[in-house]
């Protein structure tokens, strides 16, 4: 169980404590985990089905610039405020402590949605661009059987860039669950 004390009373200075690195450090983990989880299993799904192809490129882009630097910050705060809070006795690699554990989870987690954030979200949303162009030149859908080979090779692209942000998403989502975890069973 979580290793804090409950307040046997309400005061003006109860409440002020709310207002504590600790608090903060749950708030955070708060946005960015339902934030994590609603993007990956539900938001790109919804606008997927929903939108016309074009319209969900230039919304995906726009909104993946925001998701994923924003979550790039919290991940860094809830590294930092993990790191002040519970000072690494070990290597962090030292998985057993948990200390480490935790820095490693968020460390994971942040370089996760730092690489989405400046490189391959932006080249994600670069590729659909070049390609909806490549499909106005050629007159012809990304899916066409007969593209050009210059559509075939940036299909593929696309596929190989697109599928390790979408894996890193995962990833960064699953890890930041387990930090939750964590959190609720042995607090911060």
């Amino acid at each position: 169980m979580p290793s804090h004390s409950t307040p046997t009373s309400i005061s003006g200075s109860t409440l002020l404590g709310l207002f504590s690195l600790q608090g903060a450090h749950l708030l955070v983990f708060a946005w960015t985990f339902g934030s994590n989880a609603w993007e990956t299993c539900v938001g790109g799904r919804l606008a997927y089905r929903n939108l016309p192809r074009n319209h969900f490129r230039i919304v995906r882009g726009r909104v993946f610039l925001y998701y994923f630097g924003i979550n790039a910050i919290a991940s860094t705060y809830l590294l930092a405020s993990q790191l002040l809070l519970n000072p690494l006795t070990s290597s962090l690699f030292d998985l057993s402590s948990p200390p480490s554990f935790n820095a490693f989870l968020l460390g994971a987690h942040a370089g996760s949605y730092w690489l989405n954030s400046l490189w391959l979200g932006r080249r994600v949303t670069a590729l659909m661009v070049e390609r909806s162009d490549r499909e106005l030149f050629e007159g012809k859908t990304y899916t066409d059987q007969d593209v050009s080979q210059e559509m075939k090779q940036l299909n593929k692209t696309f596929v190989r860039v697109h599928l390790v942000s979408v894996f890193l998403n995962i990833a960064g989502c699953l890890l930041v669950g387990l930090h939750g975890l964590w959190l609720a069973n042995y607090g911060l």
